[in-house]
């Protein structure tokens, strides 16, 4: 190795950051810095680049490791060139499932001795090495030149007199990772399926086959997989999550409760959470949504980063409440979220939180009709501190600008947060803020805009023989405006292509059904039939078609 790397010790026990430190600085691999929680570790990669990242599950007063490395995902702090390495003395099938879910470079258990130490750090750094030139690529964002080097490096690692060899199993999850990363979701699927027919007991594959079939379409069969999964402890939980997950992509809110009730309260992470009370708004279930989010805050209370996010929580709750309120009837609400937002606003050490809350009462100013206030509160958060917003701050944010009739802002803000929602792995958060940004898109009035786009991207795909990659695409213009033909019809044809009877939860006999009774043009109803003519072939044998 050239150069030192930096190396950050996340871990709020003072004795054992030390003893840490004091065994990896003898290998003059590293440039070391400490750090006692998420918040100080936030604060440097603002001023500079950490290379590896060891963190600790319990973080004390804070943030858990896993929460943390999650939200620096999510607002890019961390790239994919950062290793990360967690360690726990916890055991929990819990606790280490959600480590997993991150799919850390390394995980090590407590207490370890200096041997396992050294075995687990070499062999991360020998893997770093091979794999550096593709990483700096995913940072740059070229996954599909990433995706080319990471084949010709895993052609040469199943060569077994090939020195890299023994990082075969590394290589491999970072292949299937970048073909999902690429939209090749068959041959990712492939991939797990071979790792898995090996060893049965590997959870990322597993995951990694579920997310396949999750964006293939699949869900009959992603829900098999998903029962099977809810067998193990280590995997329980985040099944049933994700079973939730598809019934809100379904509206079908009263099962996804169902669903996360099979999971005791106090284990339910802040997505599942998030998930479970969007679930009960759309149900008009305000009492149990205030219930359940007022419980979480007295659950957490001695973590205080939990709490004050639970608290911001429950005003976003009040918020919307009163958002789906007439205007003289949103006062009680309005207060209570204020009270709640007023809580956290005295030495803020969460920036993103507190640029949350700032938001929010902007918003809620605007609900009261005083655009004013509105304008003169976001005014105060800079745009420039908006960029390192949560996404759903920035969903709010967007509904503020479009009440002060700045819409190119507004769309901007929506633009960003989209962007962001593509660097988490964890598919209960993207439900719940997928659901929070169509939402959005309709309120600042972009969302026919936005489908329109959509459908063009896919068009592009389908006519360069992607139908794979363009199905998701004319699925989510479906999903923003199903009343618009071509938007059916692009859906239907492409199903039809594929030899897909039913794609998510859309069948092709639902959507033959909503297309029937839609008013179409001569040329779309011609194009109908003819698209009706070649569906016999998906229904007999499930062969591709030519595209008509």
């Amino acid at each position: 190795m050239d150069h030192q790397l930096r190396l950050a010790i996340v871990e709020d026990n003072a004795t054992a950051r030390t003893n840490l430190r004091s065994n990896l600085l003898p290998l003059g691999l590293f440039d070391i810095y400490s750090f006692s929680n998420g918040n100080e570790l936030r604060s440097a990669l603002k001023r500079m680049k950490i290379d590896v990242i060891i963190i600790d599950y319990h973080l004390g007063q804070h943030r858990n490791g896993v929460d943390c490395v999650h939200s620096l995902l999510v607002s890019g702090h961390i790239k994919p060139s950062t290793g990360i390495i967690f360690m726990t003395g916890e055991r929990s099938a819990k606790n280490i499932g959600q480590i997993m879910d991150l799919h850390p470079d390394v995980l090590i258990l407590k207490p370890y001795t200096m041997a396992v130490l050294l075995r687990h750090i070499n062999h991360y750094i020998e893997s770093r090495e091979i794999l550096n030139d593709v990483k700096l690529l995913m940072d740059a964002k070229h996954f599909s030149d990433a995706l080319k080097q990471t084949k010709a490096l895993v052609l040469q690692a199943q060569n077994k007199q090939s020195p890299s060899s023994k990082f075969l199993p590394d290589l491999n999850r970072l292949f299937a990772q970048l073909l999902v990363q690429n939209g090749f979701y068959t041959a990712a699927s492939k991939l797990y399926d071979s790792v898995l027919q090996r060893s049965h007991k590997v959870l990322w594959a597993h995951w990694g086959k579920i997310k396949c079939q999750f964006f293939l379409g699949e869900w009959q069969e992603c829900e098999s997989t998903l029962k099977l999964m809810l067998r193990s402890s280590f995997t329980r939980d985040r099944a049933f999550e994700w079973l939730a997950s598809l019934s809100i992509e379904e509206k079908s809110y009263s099962e996804a409760c169902e669903h996360l009730d099979n999971i005791n309260v106090s284990n339910l992470s802040i997505s599942a959470t998030k998930l479970k009370t969007f679930a009960f708004r759309k149900q008009n279930k305000v009492l149990e949504g205030i219930s359940l989010l007022q419980k979480q805050r007295e659950h957490n209370r001695s973590v205080r980063e939990l709490f004050d996010e639970f608290t911001c929580e429950l005003a976003e709750f009040y918020i919307a409440i009163a958002e789906e309120t007439p205007k003289n009837q949103r006062s009680e609400s309005l207060s209570q979220a204020r009270k709640l937002i007023g809580m956290g606003t005295r030495g803020e050490s969460d920036l993103q939180l507190k640029v949350q809350r700032e938001v929010l009462i902007a918003y809620s100013a605007t609900l009261e009709g005083d655009i004013d206030k509105a304008k003169r509160i976001i005014e105060e958060t800079s745009l420039l501190t908006l960029n390192n917003a949560h996404p759903s701050a920035l969903f709010t944010a967007a509904k503020v600008f479009h009440s002060m009739g700045d819409i190119e802002t507004a769309k901007g803000l929506l633009a960003q947060a989209e962007m962001r929602l593509t660097l988490s792995q964890d598919q209960t958060w993207l439900s719940v803020m997928n659901a929070g940004l169509i939402e959005s898109e309709k309120h600042v009035g972009i969302d026919q805009e936005k489908a329109v786009r959509l459908n063009e991207e896919g068009m592009l795909l389908f006519s360069n023989n992607q139908a794979e990659k363009a199905m998701p695409l004319f699925y989510s213009a479906y999903q923003r405006i199903s009343s618009m033909p071509a938007f059916s019809l692009n859906l239907l044809q492409c199903m039809v292509e594929l030899g897909k009877e039913s794609y998510r939860h859309v069948t092709i006999d639902l959507i033959i059904n909503e297309i029937s009774q839609l008013s179409l043009n001569a040329t779309n109803e011609h194009r109908f039939k003819t698209i009706k003519n070649n569906m016999g072939y998906v229904k007999n044998s499930g062969a591709h078609l030519n595209q008509s």
